[in-house]
């Protein structure tokens, strides 16, 4: 199974490479949602409305996938971001951090992005 959600997760992230963020037909309806600044949200109206939130700041913003590490029920997708400023057009390029997905049932029922990747591996366990 734990072959299957790499798979899933791999084709949650590649429209998020695009910076099409729009999907949400992969989330349990009660997702529990982490943004990097430890916001937090439950369901995924409220998921929607902390991710509008932050993308409200960027003209552009997407997510490049590096790494789809298998740790059981959870994923981690290691990611470099790039964007551009809203107003300012200044360039958020290449910035390293994770999205950590827990899975049950082929159903994404967490999801928490991290700017630090350590944490992000700690959280999934793999950290030595």
């Amino acid at each position: 199974m734990s072959q299957e959600n790499v798979e899933l997760v791999r084709s949650i992230c590649a429209p998020w490479e695009h910076g099409d963020f729009r999907s949400t037909e992969w989330a349990d309806e009660n997702i529990e949602f982490m943004r990097a600044d430890k916001m937090r949200a439950t369901g995924i109206e409220e998921m929607g409305a902390l991710w509008r939130d932050w993308l409200a700041a960027f003209d552009e913003f997407a997510s490049a996938s590096e790494e789809f590490i298998d740790a059981g029920d959870q994923v981690l997708v290691l990611v470099r971001f790039r964007g551009r400023g809203k107003g300012s057009g200044a360039p958020a390029q290449d910035f390293a951090g994770a999205s950590l997905f827990t899975l049950r049932d082929r159903t994404v029922v967490g999801l928490a992005l991290y700017e630090d990747v350590e944490e992000a591996r700690k959280d999934a366990g793999l950290s030595e």
